[in-house]
């Protein structure tokens, strides 16, 4: 239950400035992911990252064309949940990793993964990073 609230106020904590206008690059982005998917791939070849990421913005922004919609924070969205999951994600690599730490001196019957999911969560540079319309969130 508790990395489920987790994972949403990290959902909403991201959705806060997502609607702040495009800097260049993100803006380039978009130009990129709008081009058909053949020119898409020769135009990425002259980027020096990956194309996945212009694929899943040329597919998320056709899906949005098709329902008329649009808005800085709805174009961001995807990798705004993707970078959501991470938080969740980072919590259960670290119990697989068999954690038993608990952070007793502090008299606080939290896990080690749960507090380092909580720092995760709130840290200002994941945060922002999550909300970019740049392939960050997928590295």
């Amino acid at each position: 239950m508790g990395l489920i609230v987790l994972t949403l106020f990290s959902f909403f904590i991201r959705l806060i400035g997502a609607d702040q206008s495009f800097w260049l690059d993100e803006a380039s982005s978009i130009y990129l992911a709008k081009l058909p998917i053949s020119a898409l791939f020769l135009a990425a070849q002259g980027d020096f990252h990956p194309p996945l990421f212009y694929t899943l913005l040329h597919f998320w922004l056709s899906a949005l064309r098709s329902l008329n919609l649009g808005g800085e924070w709805l174009i961001r969205l995807p990798f705004i949940f993707i970078g959501t999951l991470t938080v969740p994600l980072f919590y259960l690599f670290l119990k697989e990793l068999n954690i038993k730490e608990k952070l007793s001196f502090l008299r606080l019957p939290i896990s080690l993964p749960l507090i380092s999911s909580i720092l995760l969560a709130i840290n200002p540079f994941h945060i922002y990073y999550s909300q970019e319309l740049r392939m960050y969130s997928l590295n």
